[in-house]
Order: structure tokens, then sequence, then C-alpha cells
């Protein structure tokens, strides 16, 4: 599987479709019950269904649906599951605390080798699993360059997905905007970002990696892992397990967490940081161009569907680097940015059942996993009214207000126009 390409800035996620007569747009705020700090990426569905959104970076979400009453279950790694009833008169800005359910690390009991064998069953129990099914996601992408934001891009997309990784996309509507070129040199843009959410959570060809995966076949070789947390979850108990990489291993490699349910082997959440001098995502296109001091940061995380198998249902990329432009016939320094762009990936319906409307040949014709991000969205064309005071999209007053300056720039349209790209 390919792995990687570049560069982009962003929070946020929520829903598709357009608002029909007759829904209600439920909007609430999911925090910790002890702190009232607000929780990113809660996973909100709506009881017994395949359908649901998450919160954003503030914590805050919205969720359109066809009636009221409804029960919402709410759900967040670390945290006691809640379920909120909504009623006609109780279904606006919600605020749902969730309690901490953590058991620190030296109150656990660990036999020998129990993290790596921990590591390897929740492995296998992964690589077993071949059941595919569709589903519905929201994407957006922010890229920044010290301090301007140069690039913004929103997409729906229809899914083919299985346990372990995003298969195919096709995008239903999308949208992409760059500044124009500036005296600053500032503008960064992307061709293909959306590829690192589509990382496997378990790295089957590791042979063709950038740097070493944190879950593979041969984990044991390149990692240790350390019991750092237990979570008393509702059905079963899950571990966090810390993993570093080993003295002496070639290539660049990561650090980070994952959390394995304790009976079921369960992999319900991995976080992955490289920070190596060694890696480098970027290829920069640019004549004397090169970058520096990269770091990366992925998160996963999955749910249940009613066939009781997980499906990934959020992926948080963020990437940043320094940019370093040369000139002259010594490479002296033209200039220099620091460029962060995050992207999240998330999904809010799914459809495991009557899937043979989409088990065709041609279905997803075109959309192979490598297909750069701009050509899929200049294929589905851009439709302004799509867009246009869409309540079911969320975004915090930064995302707004950022969108206002590329509105004001004129920049939404084709991916890549003369006008944005010109004097690349």
């Amino acid at each position: 599987m390919h792995k990687f390409t570049i560069v982009v800035l962003l929070i946020t996620f929520s829903l598709s479709g357009e608002l029909l007569y007759g829904q209600s747009v439920i909007t609430g705020k999911v925090v910790d019950r002890e702190t009232g700090r607000s929780l990113p990426a809660a996973n909100i569905m709506v009881q017994d269904s395949s359908y649901g959104t998450a919160s954003n970076s503030q914590g805050s979400f919205s969720l359109k649906t066809d009636s009221l009453p409804l029960d919402l279950v709410v759900s967040f790694v670390g945290y006691q599951e809640q379920k909120v009833k909504v009623t006609e008169k109780k279904h606006r800005e919600l605020v749902i605390s969730l309690k901490p359910t953590v058991v620190r690390s030296e109150q656990i009991t660990v036999t020998d080798n129990f993290e790596i064998n921990l590591v390897e069953k929740a492995i296998d129990k992964v690589l077993s699993r071949k059941e595919q099914v569709f589903g519905h996601a929201f994407y957006r992408q922010l890229t920044q360059s010290d301090s301007i934001y140069t690039e913004f891009v929103e997409t729906f997309y229809h899914a083919e997905l299985s346990s372990n990784v995003i298969d195919h996309l096709k995008v239903e509507n999308g949208r992409y905007a760059v500044i124009p070129y500036d005296s600053l040199k500032a503008t960064m843009y992307n061709t293909n970002f959306s590829i690192f959410s589509r990382m496997e959570l378990v790295d089957q060809y590791p042979f063709i990696s950038t740097f070493i995966w944190p879950l593979r076949v041969d984990s044991r070789d390149y990692y240790n892992f350390y019991v750092e947390k237990r979570y008393h979850q509702e059905a079963e108990d899950a571990i966090a397990l810390r993993f570093e990489p080993k003295k002496n291993i070639e290539g660049p490699a990561s650090t980070g967490t994952v959390v394995i349910t304790d009976s079921s082997h369960t992999i319900l959440k991995l976080n992955v940081r490289v920070n190596d001098e060694d890696y480098d995502p970027v290829n920069p296109v640019a004549q004397k161009a090169e970058t520096r001091n990269s770091i990366l940061n992925i998160e996963f995380s999955r749910t249940t569907l009613s066939n009781d198998i997980l499906y990934p249902n959020m992926i948080k990329v963020d990437l940043s680097y320094d940019y370093i432009k040369k000139k002259g016939l010594f490479g002296r320094t033209d200039f220099k940015r620091r460029i962060h762009s995050r992207s999240l990936l998330f999904f809010y319906d799914y459809e495991v059942d009557g899937l043979s409307q989409y088990l065709t040949e041609n279905y997803f014709e075109g959309e192979k996993t490598d297909a750069s991000d701009y050509r899929l969205i200049d294929k589905a064309d851009y439709n302004p009214e799509f867009w246009k005071n869409n309540p079911i999209i969320l975004r915090t007053p930064v995302e707004n207000n950022v969108v206002k300056s590329f509105e004001k720039y004129g920049s939404f349209g084709k991916m890549f126009n003369s006008e944005s790209t010109s004097r690349k």
C-alpha cells in the first residue's frame, strides 16, 4: 500500500447532506465531569443504529435527525459511556458530562510478556477479519504557513472500509481553496494529504513503509510495550500500552499508545508520534528546497457496528516541519517557514446491510487509494449551494474565520487554478 505524500492544518468534523423539511439538528458539548475540560473526538451515536457524529476540537457537536425523541450513546476512551434521551423539549445545546474511569498502572498486575502477547493477539484479530462495510465520512484539512492559512479542504466521502483500513474513497461533495501566491512566499498546498488517513491500523506491508509502524506482525522485534493505564469500560476493561522503539533498530520509528480490551483483544484506539531526525515524509517539488524537523502525529479510533466488528470511525493527522528555500550558487537561505497541516476524517454513518447496490465492478472505478485528492474533488465538481449555510457542518470560530478569508480571496472552486498556482 502506498504510504505517503505531503502538506496542511485543521480540526473538526460532522455530517453530510442537506437539511430536509421536518428534520431537526441536535447540538451539544461533551466535557469531563471532574474538570469541565472539553473532550474532542468523543463518539456520539444514535442508539441501536450505525448513525452518529463526533465532537470537534472544542468538544461541540451537531447531529441531524428525522424524528424525536431518540437516545444518544456518548463514549470516549477512558470515560464511562453515557446514554442521553433527547426529546422535542430538550434537544438544543446539550451538555454531556462523562466520568473518567482510569485505574493507575501500579494497581495493575501483569505476568511475563503480558504486554507483547496482548498486542500480538490484537494484531491477529484485526488481520483475521475480512468483512467490509460502506460508510459516509466527512473530511476537513487546513494548512498554515507560519501564521498564514494557505489551504482549506472539506469533503464528503462515500467509502469502502475494512476493520484494518479504508480501501476506497469516492467524493460525494467537496471543495478546495488555496490563497493566491503572495509576497511572503507563504503559499503551501497538498496534492494528496488524505493518504495519511488511509494508513493501515496494522501494517501488512512493512517493507514499503517510510518508518517502522508500531503494529505489525513482527512488532516484538522493533518495539517495547509497557502498561500505562487500565480503563473500566461498560462491557470489559481496556488497557493502555505505551510503546517505544528498541535500541539499535535501523530506520525511523515512533512512540505512542495503543488501547486494547483486556479479554477480547480488540484495538480501540491508537496514537502514533514520529519525531525522528531520519524521518522526512515531504518531498518538495521546488528546486533548492528542503524540509527538516518533521513531526507527525496520527490518531485512530474505532467503533463497533451491529455485526460486532470494529471499524475506523475517526482518524486525525497532524504534520509539521520546517520548509527551507535556498538560492544562489552557495545555497544561501532565501526564506524559512514552519508548515503545520492538520486533518480529520470522521465516519458519521455506516451501511452494514443492503450492500448489493455497491458491490459492482464500476462503483469505485477511478477512485483508487492512491488517487490525488484534488483529482477526486475536481471530478465531483464544486457546488456552492451545498456549502452555503449548511447547518450540519460544525466548525470552530477559528475555522469560520479561515473560511471567510478564503471567500474574500474568491479561492473556492477548482482545486488548482491558474491564479492560485501560476507562480509556483
